[in-house]
């Protein structure tokens, strides 16, 4: 595990809501960016599409997973209770005058019931910590495996750590991508979607360009209010051989025809141009017949541009 922990999520309801908007300092990316792909990975040259993969298909199960501190701030919460108490007790005074008529005003209701407010408030917030909070995580976790795809690219295309782990002990590739393509600059939503201008307004603030990876000793923990996008760009520090940078998409922008499973998750692809495509990189245990499959795009036009190396 690439994190220490803090300790156990402890929730209320989930929606994307939760999610904040801050302003967004965008850091230029490496001018050129890697793909690590085992044998089997040849199907992007088949398609020309990537996969966007859901966080729940990751290694590091901690990875877009963060410790779910509360709803909100104890200040947040504590307002919050104050205001649902007040509800609740309008309730009680309306069953109480269909059981005994209306025999006082609310004012004097509220007035008996006054002094117990704060430890009643207090005893419903230990409740809510203790059973709600590890239901909110889950929800948290299933909001973003239901829609969030994330495209993980490398800094470093010589990485002996990434040849072993992600391109199948080198006998896989890495696909050098140039970081200027469109692909990694879209400030709107895809054109097959149809979507509102708040969609359109979200998409540009956090979808469609490329983020570096923070990698930090201890797990994020956050409450729902403050909950933002920064969370999918933080993993634990363990992982920073891998150099990593990444780009969101919402995995309702899919491209059509992705109905298949993969890892017990749908398979979300997306159309990158294979002008986005630089060079190939062969690993050192690559076989013949990959060879062979890579050298076939020197024989396509929109395709003999990109170099073949081993």
């Amino acid at each position: 595990m690439g994190y220490s922990h803090p300790g156990k999520p402890s929730g209320a309801e989930v929606q994307a809501e939760a999610f904040v908007y801050p302003t967004v300092v965008r850091r230029a990316p490496p001018a050129t960016l890697f793909k690590y792909f085992g044998p089997d990975g040849t199907r992007l040259f088949d398609s020309w599409h990537i996969r966007f993969s859901q966080p729940g298909a990751f290694n590091d199960p901690f990875e877009c997973n963060p410790h779910i501190a509360g709803w909100g701030t104890a200040d947040e919460e504590l307002e919050k209770a104050r205001e649902v108490w007040e509800e609740h007790l309008e309730r009680l005074y309306d069953d109480f005058c269909k059981q005994f008529g209306k025999r006082i005003e609310f004012e004097e209701f509220r007035g008996r019931k006054l002094p117990d407010k704060e430890a009643d408030v207090q005893a419903e917030l230990a409740v809510i910590r203790a059973k709600a909070y590890p239901q909110m995580g889950e929800g948290v976790t299933a909001m973003v495996n239901q829609g969030i795809g994330v495209l993980c690219l490398c800094e470093q295309p010589d990485s002996l750590l990434m040849w072993a782990h992600y391109a199948a002990r080198h006998t896989g590739f890495s696909v050098e991508f140039d970081t200027t393509s469109e692909f990694f600059n879209s400030d709107k939503p895809p054109a097959h979607v149809q979507f509102s201008e708040v969609d359109a307004t979200t998409y540009k603030t956090e979808y469609g360009y490329l983020r570096p990876v923070q990698y930090v000793k201890n797990r994020p923990s956050v409450v729902l209010t403050k909950l933002d996008f920064d969370v999918f760009t933080q993993k634990g520090d363990q992982w920073a051989y891998e150099s990593e940078w990444r780009m969101l998409m919402p995995l309702d922008y899919a491209a059509a025809g992705t109905e298949k499973f993969h890892d017990g998750y749908r398979l979300c692809l997306w159309p990158v141009p294979p002008s986005a495509v630089k060079r190939v990189i062969l690993g050192a245990r690559a076989g013949e017949a990959l060879e062979a499959r890579v050298r076939q795009l020197s024989a396509c036009r929109e395709t003999e541009h990109i170099v073949l190396e081993r």
